[in-house]
């Protein structure tokens, strides 16, 4: 019987060896002059628009299953170095979270490297320093997903779901109806679903809103509290009436 092929079985397929995926991996991940040429293989909007967000200072902790560079290269191009966690090795000697202006797991390895991950039997549970590192991100941060279903990679799926608290909001872009693997965690988390076209459309929107959003709150408060104020004082005493419509008369000030 004809089975559909996976990511994980026809990798398993192509080689036997971490550093045979690796090999393979390698060529469709490095871009040529040709890539380059037709923006192939570089950081799309929504590699940018995060790097924004993280500039900004609104992100500072980035997990992913990817094991290419495109965020990193973003968030260099813009003036960001991260703190890139790739493997037990590099933890180890890592900048701690709370000292880095940006500190991005990649959960799989970099393709770089011939120890990334990328079967479902090495997916199946991750090293004990990631399992307390993943505790300690999901327990102690709010919680964005974009780009991933939640049917693969068990042992993430597993993180997400033993965090015993949800002291911080957690929001799950997604294209259609959330999967078994994603809905699970969704109702544990109590996340809120938010209905994606894709994630360049996702972030870039995402990015402008929370400009606007700091804009305005760094202009508001002040001019509201002081409105309030007057108009109240206005109000009391009718010798102000004449005055009470001057914060509200929308022509221009000469």
């Amino acid at each position: 019987m004809a089975q559909t092929p996976d990511y994980s079985a026809l990798l398993a397929e192509l080689a036997i060896s971490a550093a045979e995926r690796r090999s393979i991996l390698h060529s469709y991940i490095e871009p040529d002059d040709e890539d380059r040429a037709e923006g192939k293989k570089l950081p799309t909007a929504a590699h940018h628009a995060i790097a924004g967000l993280v500039r900004d200072g609104y992100v500072r902790v980035i997990v992913t299953t990817n094991f290419d560079r495109l965020l990193e290269n973003a968030l260099r191009e813009i003036g960001v170095e991260p703190t890139v966690v790739t493997s037990v090795d590099t933890l180890l000697g890592a900048e701690p979270i709370t000292h880095s202006a940006c500190y991005v797991l990649k959960l799989h390895g970099d393709y770089k490297d011939a120890r990334i991950l990328n079967t479902d039997e090495e997916l199946a549970a991750y090293p004990p320093q990631y399992d307390g590192l993943l505790d300690r991100i999901f327990d102690e941060h709010g919680l964005l997903v974009c780009g991933w279903s939640g049917d693969w990679d068990d042992a993430l799926r597993a993180a997400l779901l033993r965090v015993p608290s949800r002291r911080y909001p957690a929001f799950w872009g997604i294209r259609g109806k959330p999967g078994s693997g994603a809905d699970a965690i969704i109702s544990q988390r109590k996340a809120v679903i938010l209905p994606i076209t894709d994630a360049d459309d996702f972030f870039v929107t995402l990015g402008e809103r929370v400009k606007t959003l700091a804009e305005t709150r760094k202009q508001s408060p002040l001019t509201i509290d002081l409105l309030v104020g007057s108009v109240k004082g206005y109000i009391a005493r009718p010798e102000f009436r004449i005055r009470l419509d001057d914060p509200f008369d929308p022509r221009p000030k000469s």
